[in-house]
């Protein structure tokens, strides 16, 4: 019998999807199935279906701190989020499968900010795939690969059954024919030991299953250049009416959500309505308000009162509904606090989400000589922390933090509490790692819970840096070029290394003097590979630059701007600083008029913009504003000099009067 009639025979519980759509990617093949036996094909779609089968039912529940050991249908509670471009344009409302979205793109990149509902927003969307039949979804979540586990090997241990594992031939003989979607989901919890080798992996697997619809969801990242091929997006933030409207999903009948959202419509409370466009901030916010009916005006109180109705759990169904469970390890509020405080910590410093119940309580062991907290045993509070206080949810055989931000919650809480003599050097040490940008939500929690230490032993040298840097650019232009250009020029190159890069008309690539370079003629090469080895070039010279967004095909020149690590961070400080030293912009956008402007030879690759040759055409007397225009729209933040002088004035006195004062006893 052919592979395509045993298919159609065949007994296969459920949708019968994945039989149905691998019948066009079988009579591809052809003969190739036939060669594979029978045996082996009823194996492989089998298997398939029911892996998918398995991961659907997990997918179309969750787990949440709202719902501390309990599952929860995600439909019911699922509010249809919107993707928007870089430039902040809709693309789609997510309320079924995208696939014209997808068609167009073929690879998304969905990158957001803690609690933004990315994880969310990719479950919902597979279990869409696998229920309108319209492609096969494979789910992996990212933080489970390793440089000896990688994606592929993954999948083919999910498919493995009573027999044994498949062939991996087999399996990516049909995988490269598409009709697949794979979801891959957290890039950013991926431990760093392992990051290079899956990241290769993946740009290997995509390319060579390029046929496929691919959609990845993450944090910002420095690791996520390498896949320029995405269309990147985010989740456009909730307005007011929805987040009023998941509200009423969490209150079911019990009323809570319409004496909040009257609450939250009093003029006294308008501040709050800032945490609102973040899905996770609404939980927090209604399961804060369900414990004690006040409305915390700062994010690190919602997640402290959180922890609180957690840990309190009244049992309303005692008389009085005053029982409070009793908590295994024999700890109070503080003290179970400053525990975990500490476990969060050690979490981060080894990044770890997840662990096997025996290796979370040996963390516990080290956390308990950390707080210095009195005698418990680590298993018994490893037990409260999955059932009495369940800051950790089950995942089959191992426990993990319900969400990574309370882990980065009470990380942030040690920082500021647990560890003053050390807290410069931890957020510093925070700042300038190269993992930087997985600590943003750290360090904003800090700024939340500490805004004076935070400006002190962080903000202050910070701005002593830019304000320095800035002042040491276009020393020679004073007088000669208005000032207004100069400092803004200044202002705009600062924090941003922007380059003029030519596209066409150029020998091999090599390094030129003043780090100009000539490439290939991009038409020999796709352009993502032409982007890409540009990038390696910019990146083999200083590591701290990344790659924006996309280059600008059928521009010759263009212009591409590689931006520092540190990127997001300063976007953070330009929402959490009021006023800001810090202007972000999302436009990418670039007129032809600059190609009037822009001489020189046609074999240039990469001319870097900066003050050192006052000849240069963007440095010329007549090009010096119209070259400001144009950077202006390719920057992703610039400094405020005028703003960032004061606030660094503003700091310097609330030192010097801490330093004033004394205490005579």
């Amino acid at each position: 019998m052919d592979p395509i009639s045993a298919m159609n025979q065949a007994s296969i519980p459920g949708l019968n999807l994945v039989a149905r759509l691998l019948e066009p990617t079988a009579k591809k093949l052809g003969s190739k199935l036939q060669s594979m036996g029978e045996v082996t094909w009823h194996k492989l779609f089998n298997s398939l279906e029911g892996h998918l089968q398995r991961t659907l039912e997990r997918n179309s529940f969750f787990t949440s701190i709202i719902f501390p050991n309990q599952q929860k249908r995600l439909d019911d509670y699922y509010l249809p989020l919107t993707l928007v471009d870089s430039g902040e344009l809709p693309l789609a409302q997510i309320t079924r499968y995208p696939r014209e979205l997808l068609e167009q793109f073929r690879s998304l990149l969905v990158v957001d900010t803690a609690g933004m509902g990315k994880s969310t927003l990719l479950k919902f969307i597979f279990v869409c795939a696998a229920r309108e039949q319209q492609t096969i979804p494979v789910f992996i979540e990212l933080r489970k690969l390793t440089k000896d586990r990688l994606l592929l090997d993954f999948l083919l241990e999910q498919l493995k059954d009573l027999d044994g594992k498949l062939s991996t031939t087999v399996v990516f003989s049909v995988i490269a024919e598409g009709g697949f979607t794979f979801f891959l989901d957290g890039y950013d919890e991926i431990p760093e030991e392992h990051r290079e080798a899956v990241t290769a992996h993946l740009q290997d697997f995509k390319a060579k299953a390029s046929k496929n619809y691919f959609l990845m969801a993450s944090r910002d990242h420095r690791g996520l250049v390498a896949f320029a091929d995405f269309k990147r997006v985010s989740i456009r933030p909730l307005e007011l009416t929805e987040a009023y409207a998941l509200l009423q999903k969490y209150s079911a009948a019990s009323g809570i959500a319409d004496k909040l959202i009257e609450r939250l419509r009093a003029p006294e409370n308008a501040s709050v309505h800032e945490f609102l466009v973040n899905p996770l901030l609404v939980a927090l916010l209604f399961k804060s308000f369900e414990y004690k009916a006040t409305i915390p005006l700062k994010k690190h109180v919602f997640y402290w009162q959180v922890y609180e109705a957690l840990f309190e759990a009244h049992d309303l169904t005692k008389e009085g509904g005053e029982f409070v469970r009793a908590k295994k390890s024999g700890l109070d509020l503080d003290s179970f606090h400053r525990v975990v405080r500490s476990l969060a910590i050690l979490a981060v410093e080894k990044q770890q989400l997840e662990l096997l119940p025996d290796q979370l309580a040996q963390v516990v062991q080290k956390a308990k000589r950390m707080s210095g907290v009195p005698s418990f045993r680590p298993i018994d509070f490893v037990y409260d922390l999955a059932n009495n206080v369940p800051l950790f949810v089950r995942d089959g055989n191992y426990l993990r933090w319900a969400h990574k931000s309370i882990q980065e919650y009470f990380a942030a809480a040690y920082i500021c509490m647990d560890s003053k003599e050390r807290q410069s050097a931890i957020l510093n040490g925070l700042y300038e790692s190269p993992r930087g940008d997985q600590y943003l939500n750290i360090l904003s929690l800090c700024f939340d819970i500490d805004p004076k230490a935070f400006r002190k032993e962080l903000l202050f040298p910070i701005l002593e840096s830019l304000i320095t840097s800035a002042d040491a650019l276009y020393t020679w232009a004073d007088g000669k070029i208005e000032d207004a250009l100069v400092k803004r020029r200044r202002e705009l190159l600062t924090p941003n290394k922007i380059f003029m890069w030519r596209t066409k008309g150029a020998p091999p690539i090599e390094l030129l003097p003043r780090g100009n370079m000539r490439s290939v003629d991009s038409n020999d090469m796709n352009a993502v590979e032409y982007h890409r080895k540009g990038a390696e070039i910019i990146r083999g010279r200083d590591p701290r630059f990344l790659a924006s967004q996309s280059t600008f095909p059928g521009y010759n020149p263009t212009v591409v701007t590689y931006l520092h690590q540190k990127t997001s961070f300063f976007r953070m400080l330009s929402y959490t600083l009021n006023p800001s030293f810090v202007v972000t912009h999302s436009g990418h956008s670039l007129n032809p008029d600059i190609l009037g402007i822009v001489p020189g030879e046609k074999n240039e690759y990469f001319t870097l913009i900066d003050d050192s040759d006052p000849r240069a055409f963007f440095n010329t007397k007549e090009n010096f504003h119209q070259i400001n225009q144009r950077l202006e729209k390719m920057g992703q933040w610039w400094i405020d000099l005028e703003i960032a002088r004061k606030m660094l004035g503003q700091i310097e006195r609330e030192i010097a009067e801490d330093g004033a004062l004394s205490f005579t006893f």
